[in-house]
């Protein structure tokens, strides 16, 4: 098989047979020539459309945004083993702040977030770097549901 700036192929003669016309061929124009002359020096011609617009929208193309930046269901851990499973309408990145907020302010605060509700009954530190997003999710219901899930099974896996 010889190759030529990657869109010619050498054909043997015994499997050279009539081609189908593909969408992607021009139909007009240089490119029945080009491939006449390239089946006329055994070698079977190739050609490739460019990008259109469907392949240029894809979300394969999209930009990513950073991790944490949706609303969703969570997980924040601690370094005793335990974790914390939390839901957000907001930002999860968002919530983290408060949550980080609320722990400095434990001792002025009579209500607190659980989070740090178990950082004063526990000598573990609260591991912000591992916190992950478990479920993307803008319904309120929907998340309120995943979050229970989550907490069943993670009890569940504790008894």
């Amino acid at each position: 098989m010889v190759m030529m700036k990657g869109l010619y192929e050498k054909q043997s003669k015994s499997t050279k047979r009539k081609e189908r016309k593909t969408k992607n061929q021009n139909k007009t124009g240089l490119s029945p020539k080009l491939r006449k002359v390239f089946r006329n020096a055994g070698y079977k011609a190739v050609f490739k459309s460019g990008a259109n617009l469907r392949t240029i929208l894809t979300s394969k193309n999209k930009t990513k945004l950073p991790q944490n930046s949706h609303p969703g269901v969570y997980k924040i851990y601690c370094s005793c083993g335990k974790m914390y499973i939390g839901e957000t309408g907001c930002k999860v990145s968002t919530r983290l702040q408060q949550h980080q907020k609320d722990l400095l302010e434990k001792e002025k605060k009579k209500t607190t977030s659980g989070v740090a509700e178990h950082a004063c009954e526990c000598d573990g530190t609260v591991d912000w770097s591992k916190v992950e997003t478990i479920k993307v999710e803008n319904k309120r219901f929907e998340r309120k549901v995943r979050e229970a899930l989550e907490i069943t099974v993670i009890l569940a896996k504790e008894e």
